[in-house]
């Protein structure tokens, strides 16, 4: 049986080197330009090396807690702090956290869910970063006077920290339970590279200059950080998603996602992809104060026909598919025939991901996914919204307000109950003029709603706001109106 694996591109790479570890599995490290086809006899070469490396793993993963244990408490050694968990089981489909006392967590809902739990957990541990760990590395770079121009705190799955040229510093929330000065040494390490990009003599001569014992330190990490981050905070999630992937499709992870592409167009479509995803990424942390927790999976089909034949449907050239179920990935559609004028056009990329990362992050917070009804359906007024905020996002994203203050416009101007009438409608059976109205009328909704409550808000509140509707919370000229009364 073959080994899978995922390849990984790295412009820093000169040899091919194989990565094995309980996150991410099997993943090849190639240069840029390397010959692909090369790669599955090296993988084979190596088979007896990487099964010895995954039994290891799989060893040592019998000695770990299961993730699906719920914690009593959470040791956030990097800031002294301690913190005792509360669990509530209610009806309630999403997971909340709430702070009683000092260093008390209430965590509500369906907790039996370990899926749910977790995520909330997550989304909780990174605000907790944001609060710490971007002003300590914030007065290290004012210390040092090396500056960096902004801080992102995740929860990736394999790296501390990293530093991009355009002067982003990104940090891992996990980096709150280890020791502190383990935690200090990878401020500082990243820190350098402001200096330094690479690993030189020049950049650890100036890391050893702030941290004499950073090699020492670095191979402590090496052997026990695995024991200090929580298995549940660090658990591999479930790559569901992979059968809706064309078997002969390559995949390569970034920073957050992975992209999925067909061999021939890896190279040209790996790189502008990326560049557009962190964009948008950055974007939904701006508007929103939100990113995804959990990796997403984006995938450019070659052809209309590749994505027909792997999602059994036909769809349009951009989608998300929110989870289905707790334990599926997000996973956004990009067909390539329409991915190749994105090539020229950045911009249109950038909105289009941060579109589709939207509808990925309400379907995490809130579970309204997408639902876009039966064939005789009406809109409901939280689909409806989760279509409007996508819009606004993706607008504000790349500066358009003038769009925003037009759909307000036209959601003024229309004030009879036949334009609603269509909106309610199923969207995928309108046609691209009704569609694009129906789009425009939710935007200028979200745009009034997000000026009232703010977006922040709005994203977690869409469940709630329709929930507090009469009857069956449908799309109407009433509803709308009176729902606008209701928040103002």
């Amino acid at each position: 049986m073959a080994t899978p694996y995922t390849i990984r591109e790295s412009t820093r790479a000169k040899h091919v080197r194989l990565r094995v570890s309980a996150e991410e599995g099997v993943v090849v490290v190639v240069p840029k330009g390397f010959e692909r086809h090369q790669i599955p006899n090296l993988v084979e070469r190596k088979r007896k090396w990487i099964e010895r490396a995954l039994a290891k793993i799989a060893e040592e993963e019998r000695h770990t807690p299961s993730p699906a244990i719920r914690p009593d408490t959470l040791d956030l050694a990097a800031i002294d702090q301690i913190w005792t968990l509360e669990w509530v089981l209610s009806d309630a489909s999403r997971v909340t956290v709430r702070q009683t006392g000092t260093r008390g967590l209430q965590i509500q809902g369906s907790v039996e869910s370990a899926d749910g739990w977790q995520a909330a957990l997550r989304r909780w541990v990174i605000k907790k970063g944001k609060e710490h760990l971007e002003p300590w590395v914030q007065r290290l770079s004012d210390q040092l006077h090396l500056p960096i121009k902004r801080v992102t705190v995740r929860c990736q799955k394999t790296r501390w920290g990293s530093y991009s040229t355009n002067g982003t510093l990104s940090l891992n929330a996990q980096l709150l339970f280890l020791p502190r000065r383990w935690a200090r040494y990878v401020l500082l390490h990243e820190l350098c590279h402001v200096a330094h990009p690479d690993h030189s003599s020049a950049f650890w001569d100036l890391l050893a200059r702030y941290e004499p014992d950073a090699v020492r330190i670095r191979d402590e990490m090496r052997v026990s950080h695995t024991n200090l981050v929580p298995s549940w905070l660090r658990a591999r999630e479930a790559v569901t998603m992979i059968p809706y992937i064309p078997a002969t499709y390559e995949s390569t992870s970034i920073d957050g996602a992975v992209v999925y592409t067909a061999r021939e167009e890896t190279m040209s479509t790996r790189g502008f992809v990326e560049a557009a995803f962190s964009k948008a990424l950055r974007s939904l942390e701006e508007i929103l104060e939100v990113v995804p927790t959990r990796r997403v999976h984006i995938c450019c089909y070659r052809t209309s026909t590749d994505a027909r034949d792997a999602l059994k449907r036909d769809v349009p050239p951009t989608m998300a598919m929110a989870p289905f179920t707790d334990r599926l990935n997000g996973l956004i559609v990009l067909h390539s025939s329409e991915l190749h004028p994105l090539n020229r056009d950045a911009v249109r990329a950038h909105r289009v991901l941060a579109h589709e990362l939207t509808h990925l992050v309400v379907a995490e917070l809130t579970h309204s996914v997408k639902r876009l009804g039966d064939a005789n359906a009406g809109m409901r007024v939280s689909a409806w919204l989760n279509e409007g905020l996508a819009e606004f996002v993706g607008f504000r994203a790349i500066g358009e307000e003038d769009r925003i203050n037009n759909a307000i416009r036209e959601f003024y101007s229309s004030t009879d109950e036949r334009t609603f009438s269509q909106v309610s409608c199923v969207l995928d059976a309108l046609d691209s003029a009704v569609r694009a109205h129906a789009f425009t009328l939710a935007t200028g909704v979200v745009a009034i709603l997000a000026e009232q409550m703010g977006p922040s808000s709005l994203v977690r509140r869409i469940d709630e706001i329709e929930r507090g509707l009469p009857g069956e919370a449908m799309c109407s000229h009433a509803t709308i109106y009176g729902l606008l009364s209701q928040i103002g």
